[in-house]
């Protein structure tokens, strides 16, 4: 909760609403300039009293095409009035500075309505964020029965008298041991051994010892992630960010964002992004639950002037179970240990930071497999001639190490002129974890 807290923190920072305009507007656009350009005008009393009713038909006559073209010239008042009016252009000026107000007012209403929405939007994926981690907070940890039965029979069969008990956590299976501290580790080493044996599966203990010892299922996959990252040719920074990081359930995120064009703006944007997705992955928030949070916090910023699109690999290193999410980002490409060869991954959404309330999130599921190798590119690489250069790249390739593939794949990107754009690479390749 504590990390969630902080994760909510930062977006609430982010968020800014642009203060309303302090002048006001007049109810007609006519007002103003008559009243700034007729009221000491020679001939204002021909205009307003002799022949106020042919005055008033000749504005009107003008409202049309002013209306349609948003924005007055003199050649829309008819001839007689122009010919009469000795301030004309004056009179002209002022009625499209009244236009500009008012359609500034207007887009201000327009905006101020979009956050409204968006702003609401966000608070109610808010509630229901809370809702889930709370949820899983109440759940606590489930017993295990069978599992606790047969393993404090095994232990009585070898003559140890220890309290044990299997449990489903939201951190996956755990087998929590009451033992008094100091315990020797030869007994250790043949507790975590016994566990195992009994549910199946390999645990480590997680903890130093003490009066309670915690064995949490071990993982059975082991990654290895190498990233690549090259700013557009000329520019000081790239507008690409990229980051990976494990979570305590097990859980291994690769996250790529691209803001909107190049340089220093967009590596400020999409380093905003990544920090503040990983906050929320790293409290236990899902994906979705974290997209739904972010996409209306940065249209409300940017006011849908700006985007950054996203690319989020999520992988169970416990059993390889994996989803692909993506908004507006380029194609991934998984290369599998068998002879399948190179399957690519695209996505139709629109990236994060539009004035939906939410973009439609293309999401993959994935079975990643040991010897399994995945790719994940900005743009930069996929356009604009097109990505099927690197699909056959990679089912050329005879692959070394995760960090030399990303590398050689930059090298290959700027022989190609593929450094006109910022260009970022993150390359997963799976092992088995070892015992």
């Amino acid at each position: 909760l504590h990390a969630l807290t902080e994760a909510f923190g930062t977006v609430r920072d982010a968020v800014r609403i642009r203060d309303a305009p302090v002048q006001d507007l007049p109810l007609s656009a006519y007002d103003i300039a008559v009243e700034r350009v007729c009221r000491n005008c020679r001939v204002n009393e021909q205009c307003w009293n002799r022949e106020y009713e042919k005055t008033r038909t000749a504005l009107n006559a003008a409202s049309g095409e002013i209306r349609r073209r948003g924005r007055a010239h003199a050649e829309d008042f008819p001839p007689h009035f122009a010919a009469r009016c000795e301030n004309l252009a004056e009179f002209v000026a002022n009625v499209n500075e009244n236009l500009a107000l008012r359609e500034s007012r207007s887009r201000y209403r327009r905006r101020a309505a979009d956050d409204t929405r968006l702003l609401r939007a966000q608070y109610d994926a808010m509630a229901q964020v809370l809702e889930e981690v709370s949820a899983a907070i109440c759940a606590g940890a489930e017993p295990m029965e069978e599992e606790t039965a047969a393993l404090r029979r095994a232990l009585s069969a070898r003559g140890i008298a220890l309290q044990a008990a299997f449990y489903r956590t939201r951190r996956g299976l755990e087998c929590r041991i009451h033992a008094a501290a100091g315990m020797p580790r030869m007994l250790l080493q043949e507790l975590e051994e016994l566990a195992g044996e009994v549910c199946g599966r390999p645990l480590r203990f997680c903890n130093d010892g003490g009066e309670t010892l915690v064995l949490r299922e071990q993982e059975t996959l082991r990654a290895v992630v190498g990233v690549g990252l090259r700013q557009r040719r000329g520019e000081e920074e790239s507008g690409d960010s990229a980051a990976y990081f494990r979570t305590e359930e097990g859980k291994l995120y690769l996250i790529l964002a691209d803001g909107m064009g190049t340089g220093g703006h967009a590596a400020r944007e999409s380093a905003a992004f990544v920090r503040m997705l990983e906050g929320f992955l790293r409290a236990g928030v899902s994906v979705h639950g974290a997209l739904r949070l972010l996409s209306p916090a940065f249209a409300v910023k940017n006011g849908g002037d700006s985007f950054t699109t996203c690319d989020i690999l999520e992988v169970d290193l416990h059993t390889g179970e994996s989803a692909c999410y993506k908004c507006g980002a380029a194609p991934t490409y998984l290369c599998a240990r068998d002879e399948r060869g190179v399957r690519r991954i695209s996505s139709g959404s629109m990236p994060v930071g539009l004035p939906e309330e939410m973009p439609e999130t293309d999401r993959t599921r994935l079975q990643l497999e040991v010897g399994d190798l995945l790719v994940m590119v900005s743009d930069g690489l996929s356009e604009p001639e097109g990505d099927q250069w690197l699909t056959e790249y990679l089912s050329a390739h005879r692959f070394t190490s995760a960090t030399s593939l990303a590398a050689e794949i930059l090298e290959a990107g700027e022989a190609r002129g593929c450094d006109r754009d910022d260009m970022t690479v993150l390359v997963l390749k799976l092992s088995a974890m070892r015992s």
